[in-house]
């Protein structure tokens, strides 16, 4: 075993007869490895839900790729994780790939870059598919929310092509009042409401909502709204995010495409309205 450390003192290489993710299965020769110390420590951590009830799955498998220039990709390590929160260290200026697996359902994934000096958790939410279940995008009729206008054609459909709308307002409406006195309006919703502290990221409040238009959301996390008693505004929403990190790390994503996003808490099922970290 040997190492030589980088001119900055945070990091280095060594080398290693140790075998590694699915690359590399015996001991018989050595192999460079890079490593840091100290600096700026960068992790992914993320949760996996059950799309149909937004619970955390559980035993979930998850798959770690390095993703190369030309496109070629490395199995860094696979772990087995009791719930559905998975936590890896990350190198910085890298680009990766995650799958998640559970039994009885679809893999999902997503690709990421360790790119941002500002950035130190990385990660969002997979909602994943029961295994041969169908899902058309659309919700039946007996739960579509009267704010939803599915009539209407959106001006451009160029951007949402290949994309499914997921109509995910679920359940029965009730109304509740903002807990905070910058956010205590009272909203009509059939957004799920959860126990404890979570939060969801807010894209907009809008008179004309149309579903269709907020598709490529889906990638984020489940569409929800909350309609604004008596002031004809629909707020548009995606989540659900169950720590600071996950949700900061979701609008940093989000932002790419809407700049105007915000974090919102959720305090025992009820919204306590915009928080910065």
């Amino acid at each position: 075993l040997g190492y030589t450390r980088s001119k900055d003192g945070y990091g280095g290489f060594f080398s290693s007869n140790r075998a590694f993710g699915g690359e590399k299965t015996n001991t018989r020769h050595n192999d460079i490895f890079e490593f840091t110390i100290g600096g700026r420590q960068i992790t992914l951590k993320a949760n996996a839900y059950d799309k149909a009830s937004s619970q955390f799955l559980s035993n979930i498998s998850v798959s770690l790729y390095q993703i190369f220039d030309d496109g070629t990709e490395n199995l860094l390590i696979t772990k087995d994780f009791p719930t559905g929160s998975y936590l890896f260290d990350l190198l910085p200026n890298r680009r990766f790939r995650v799958e998640v697996k559970s039994n009885g359902f679809e893999p999902g994934g997503y690709v990421f870059s360790t790119d941002d000096p500002n950035t130190f958790t990385y990660g969002q939410p997979l909602y994943l598919e029961a295994a041969g279940g169908a899902d058309d995008g659309m919700m039946s009729e007996d739960n579509q929310d009267s704010t939803f206008d599915l009539g209407d054609t959106p001006t451009d459909n160029t951007a949402n092509e290949d994309v499914t709308p997921i109509f995910v307002d679920e359940g029965e409406e009730y109304t509740a009042t903002g807990s905070s006195a910058k956010d205590n309006l009272e909203y009509r919703s059939r957004a799920p409401r959860h126990p404890g502290t979570y939060y969801r990221i807010q894209i907009a409040a809008l008179r004309r909502y149309d579903p269709a238009k907020y598709a490529n959301l889906s990638q984020y996390g489940k569409l929800y709204t909350e309609t604004l008693v008596g002031r004809n505004l629909t707020r548009v929403l995606v989540g659900d995010f169950f720590s600071a990190s996950e949700a900061q790390s979701a609008l940093s994503q989000v932002r790419s495409v809407y700049p105007e996003a915000y974090i919102v808490r959720y305090d025992d099922g009820v919204r306590y309205g915009r928080v910065n970290f």
